[in-house]
C-alpha cells in the first residue's frame, strides 16, 4: 500500500527498478567479493547494457571489476536491495547472480578492490540482502564450487 520497508529502508512502490547482473565466484570455503564506496563487501556486478543479455552483463562486470575472465556455469538466483545510483537516486535493485568459475586473469587496471574472502565469516561485512543470500546458498556454494585456474 505504498511503501515495505525493510532493513531500515522503505521501497515505495514508485521507485525506479533497476537490474544488475553479477557473479559469485567460489574456490573451496572462499568467495570473489568488491569492495562497495561504503566499505561493504558485494558481488561483483553491474547494469546491463541495450543488447547484453544478464549472462553477458555478468562476465562483463566481473572482468571489468576483478580482471578475472569467468564462464557461466549456472543460475543462482536474485536479490533484491535499496541501491543509490551516482545521481543520488535510490532505486529497488535486482540483482541477478550466476554462479561462474574463472578461466583466466586480464592484465591492466580493474575498476573495483576485489579480493577472495572466506564464505563462512564474509557475511558480517556484505549489504543484508546479500549476506542473507549467501546465508541461503552457502552449502551449494561450497558443494558445487566450480573452482579458478587463477587467482
Amino acid at each position: 500500500m505504498g511503501a515495505d520497508c525493510a532493513v531500515g529502508h522503505c521501497y515505495t512502490e514508485s521507485m525506479r527498478k533497476v537490474v544488475s547482473a553479477g557473479g559469485v565466484l567460489v574456490d573451496g570455503h572462499t568467495m570473489l567479493l568488491v569492495r562497495h564506496e561504503t566499505g561493504r563487501w558485494t558481488f561483483p556486478k553491474g547494469h546491463v547494457k541495450d543488447g547484453e543479455s544478464l549472462q553477458e552483463a555478468a562476465i562483463r562486470e566481473v572482468r571489468e571489476e576483478t580482471g578475472v575472465i569467468a564462464e557461466v556455469a549456472g543460475y543462482l538466483g536474485k536479490v533484491v536491495r535499496m541501491s543509490t545510483e551516482d545521481t543520488g537516486e535510490e532505486v529497488e535493485k535486482t540483482i541477478e547472480l550466476f554462479l561462474m568459475c574463472s578461466v583466466g586473469k586480464t592484465e591492466g587496471v580493474v575498476d573495483e578492490e576485489s579480493a577472495w574472502l572466506s564464505i563462512a565469516t564474509v557475511s558480517d561485512a556484505m549489504f543484508a540482502e546479500e549476506a542473507a543470500f549467501v546465508r541461503n546458498h552457502i552449502a551449494e556454494l561450497i558443494n558445487h564450487a566450480p573452482g579458478h585456474m587463477d587467482r
